[in-house]
C-alpha cells in the first residue's frame, strides 16, 4: 500500500493500513466452525462480526466517494462464507484508500473514512482475536492513534447505541487495553 503524501493524511494511513492489516489477520484465523463463537459484542458470535466488518467497510466506502455516512444495511445471517466476505470488502477498501484521486470530496472526507474504518477494523479484529483466544492485542501504535482519534468523541448517546459504557483502568495499561476500555471491552 502507498501512502498519501501530506502529512497529517499519511499519519491517518498509516493507522488505517495497521488496523486494516490486523482485522484480515483476524479473520484469516476463522475456521467455519469457529463461526458460533460468541464475542465481547454483547449478542455478537464471530459470524455476526465477520458480516458486520463487511457491512461496515461498503459503508465506508460509500463515505469516501461521497462524504455522506449512513448506516450499513445489516446482511442476512445465513450470507455464504462470511469471512471472505468481510476480506474483500475491507481489500475493497484498502484499494479504494490507496487509488483514490485528490478530488475535493476525497481530500475532506479521507481523514474521517480513514479514522472510522481504523477504529472498526481493530476494535473487532480484536472481538475475533478474543473470540479465537488468540491474545492478539491491536498494535500499540495502532492503539495509541485510535485513542487520541477517539477520545472525547463517544457522548452518552452514541455509547447507548454502540458501546458499552468505557471500562476505568490504570494509565500505565497498555495502549490497547487503553482502546478496548473506551469501548467498553474488557481487555484480557
Amino acid at each position: 500500500m502507498a501512502a498519501p503524501s501530506n502529512k497529517d493524511t499519511a499519519e491517518d494511513f498509516a493507522v488505517f493500513a495497521s488496523a486494516a492489516a490486523y482485522a484480515l489477520d483476524a479473520l484469516s484465523a476463522v475456521e467455519n466452525s469457529d463461526f458460533e463463537r460468541p464475542t465481547p459484542c454483547a449478542d455478537w458470535n464471530v459470524r455476526d462480526i465477520a458480516l458486520h466488518l463487511a457491512d461496515v467497510s461498503d459503508a465506508i466506502l460509500d463515505y469516501a466517494q461521497s462524504g455522506t455516512l449512513t448506516a450499513p444495511t445489516p446482511r442476512p445471517e445465513d450470507t455464504p462464507e462470511p469471512t471472505v466476505l468481510a476480506q474483500e470488502r475491507i481489500t475493497a477498501v484498502i484499494e479504494t484508500l490507496t487509488n483514490t484521486t485528490t478530488s475535493l470530496v476525497w481530500t475532506v472526507h479521507f481523514p474521517a473514512a480513514a479514522r472510522a474504518a481504523a477504529n472498526e477494523f481493530a476494535a473487532h479484529g480484536w472481538d475475533i482475536n478474543s473470540a479465537l483466544g488468540t491474545g492478539q492485542p491491536v498494535p500499540e501504535a495502532t492503539a495509541t492513534a485510535l485513542l487520541a482519534f477517539i477520545d472525547g468523541c463517544l457522548g452518552e448517546e452514541e455509547r447507548r447505541s454502540s458501546f458499552a459504557p468505557a471500562i476505568p483502568l490504570a494509565s500505565t495499561a497498555c495502549p490497547s487495553d487503553r482502546f478496548l476500555a473506551y469501548l467498553g471491552r474488557q481487555p484480557s
